[in-house]
Formats: C-alpha cells, structure tokens, sequence
C-alpha cells in the first residue's frame, strides 16, 4: 500500500467516524434549540443530562438558564418529543412522592415518557 493510499483510507475513515458522530447528536442539537426558543434568555442555557431515545425520537434532560430578573432559576427537567414539542415537569414534590410510594419505575412522567420502549 503506498502513501496516498493509506493517506486517502486515513481521510475516508475519519470523515465515516465525524458523520456517524453527527448523526449521534443531531437529535440533541435540534433540542437544545428547542429549548432555547422559548427561554427568557436563550445565551444563558446550560444543559446536562441528555439523553436520546433513538426508538422515539424523543430527547430529555435538564436545563438551566436565566430569568427575566437575570438570576439561574435552577435545573428543571424537559423533554423534547421527535416532532419539536418542548414539555416541562411542572409535577409538585408531593406528586413525585405519591409516584415513589407506588413503586413506578420513574418518580417523573418526562422521564417515563423519554425512556419508554
């Protein structure tokens, strides 16, 4: 094998692994704008805890970002369905509690929602 072979075989393979990788997290990417859409302050968004559901198509996880009065309200968790819809938890602390008493496998109907089969 001579050196623009292996050279041409080097470009190929990481072009392969940069698309398979964006393919991976486009569905993240597209929810993450979602997201950002309807915040106060879009700049402000920090997100951890993404997880896709590749059967669904749907994204959940946490933000957290700024309010009108420029202070981080905390992490509140969200899931975005395959067709862009962005849902909240809005479930009391005693909602929760109820679901943990009854032995659900989630204590929150987003996460249910983003990891059903």
């Amino acid at each position: 094998m001579n050196k623009s072979t292996k050279v041409f075989l080097g470009v190929l393979a990481t072009l392969a692994i940069a698309t398979a990788s964006g393919l991976h997290y486009y569905p993240q990417f597209k929810a993450k704008n979602a997201v950002r859409e309807i915040l106060n302050d879009p700049e402000s968004a920090r997100f951890e805890g993404l997880f896709s559901n590749r059967k669904t198509g749907a994204v959940c996880g946490y933000v957290n970002a700024k309010n009108r009065m420029g202070g981080y309200v905390g992490r509140q968790l969200f899931i975005v369905s395959s067709n862009g819809v962005v849902d909240f938890d809005t479930s009391s602390t005693e909602e929760k509690l109820q679901r943990m008493d009854s032995n659900q496998e989630f204590t929150n109907p987003i996460m249910a929602r983003c990891y059903e089969k």
